[in-house]
């Protein structure tokens, strides 16, 4: 099943094969989650409520307002999907800061407080010391959006969240309130780049595919 990861109301047909999964604001729920943590992880929230309380064989990831498609733009399919999954993992064409790395792109986005940023760096470096070479380079796969095996995703979280939630945590309780909503995404905006550091270690093959927004 592919997830569609909303925080607001979205008028967008919902293709075949996707389901909605609602976060921050519009979950309802009572299963275990971590929802208290969307205002500062974002969709992550929503993959972590997929990993804990669903158990399709294949899993992917969208947002409300961007979809994967082919070269034409048209929004594909859960079955689309399968046909088009080459590799391990499907994800978004990688985004390239020309002269720029991932972290000096994180740091032009939090430069108003670059002692609070590198902060929290500091903890990912210390709890993934692998890391801070990888932030170094200038490309990633972003926004959090891919389709893969189950068994790959389980693996994902399972490296994922147990080194995210506890900086999330500290960043609630320290620094959140600090900020107005676009910093208040800090931890998030790290860790939106955090897939692609983990394929990489793990020696995942990957096809890239394009999406739009709608």
């Amino acid at each position: 099943m592919i997830h569609i990861i909303r925080h607001k109301d979205y008028d967008f047909p919902i293709p075949s094969g996707y389901v909605t999964c609602e976060v921050g604001p519009l979950y309802k729920g009572d299963r275990p989650n971590i929802n208290y943590l969307n205002p500062i992880i974002n969709e992550l929230t929503g993959i972590y409520d997929v990993w804990k309380n669903f158990d399709d064989p294949f899993v992917g990831f969208c947002h409300y307002h961007r979809f994967f498609t082919d070269k034409e733009g048209k929004v594909l399919t859960r079955i689309d999907m399968y046909d088009h999954q080459y590799a391990d993992i499907i994800v978004p064409y990688h985004v390239t800061y020309q002269d720029v790395s991932i972290r000096g792109s994180l740091e032009r986005d939090f430069r108003e407080d670059l002692p609070t940023f590198n902060k929290y760096m500091d903890m990912f470096y210390a709890a993934e010391p692998g890391l801070k070479k990888y932030f170094d380079e200038d490309t990633f796969h972003p926004r959090n959006m891919f389709f893969c095996s189950r068994g790959l995703f389980e693996e994902y979280c399972r490296w994922l969240f147990p080194l995210v939630i506890p900086i999330a945590e500290r960043f609630k309780e320290e620094d959140f309130n600090r900020y107005p909503h676009y910093y208040s995404r800090m931890i998030g905006f790290i860790a939106e780049r955090l897939m692609t550091y983990f394929l990489i270690q793990g020696g995942y093959r990957w096809q890239e595919l394009p999406y739009n927004e709608f």
